[in-house]
């Protein structure tokens, strides 16, 4: 799943909810990607799908918090499928900011019924123990999706080699992110 797929999916579990919502440009959206309304509430909606290759910080989250004023919207919502750091949970917790670990929607498993479960319900964070250049382009082609897909993606299986001939075997590439070896044998 593509990082837009998986802001679509949660836009769609926003709709199913009775809001309605509005998918922001992938870039120049000042860090909103969903604004979802209900009546009176207008909720500034942040999608962030790290998986395990990155973390949700403290940052990120004060972030949210400026584009939701500036925006003029009465709630603010952070939504990932990775972890978060305790210290944004601490920040999200002081700004009153809602914080839901969603999974994939494609995580799916047969029941004994033949039906499909998915397991992409949301979880308040608040109720789960932690874990521990401005370029922009209008065309297109040039979108952070057509980028990773069309250059970073066909680099796994690949060894790249720095100035100093040492190398790193790329193992696995996908939306969430790149799996190395290094040249010191750490994956990372």
């Amino acid at each position: 799943m593509k990082p837009r797929e998986y802001e679509e999916y949660i836009r769609e579990l926003f709709n199913k909810q009775g809001y309605t919502t509005e998918l922001t440009p992938q870039s120049g959206d000042y860090g909103i990607d969903i604004f979802a309304t209900k009546g009176r509430e207008k909720i500034a909606i942040q999608v962030k799908m790290y998986g395990n290759s990155r973390k949700v910080n403290r940052s990120m989250i004060m972030e949210l918090h400026g584009a939701k004023d500036y925006f003029g919207c009465n709630k603010a919502i952070l939504v990932t499928n990775g972890e978060i750091m305790p210290d944004a949970i601490e920040v999200a917790n002081r700004l009153q900011i809602d914080l839901q670990i969603i999974d994939y929607p494609d995580k799916t498993t047969k029941t004994a019924e033949g039906t499909l479960y998915s397991s992409a319900s949301p979880k308040k964070v608040q109720d789960i123990e932690s874990k521990s250049s401005n370029i922009f382009f209008t065309n297109e082609e040039y979108t952070f999706d057509s980028i990773w897909e069309t250059y970073i993606m066909p680099l796994k299986g690949k060894t790249l080699y720095n100035n100093r001939g040492k190398e790193n075997i790329i193992t696995n590439v996908d939306w969430a992110g790149i799996t190395r070896i290094t040249s010191q044998g750490n994956i990372g």
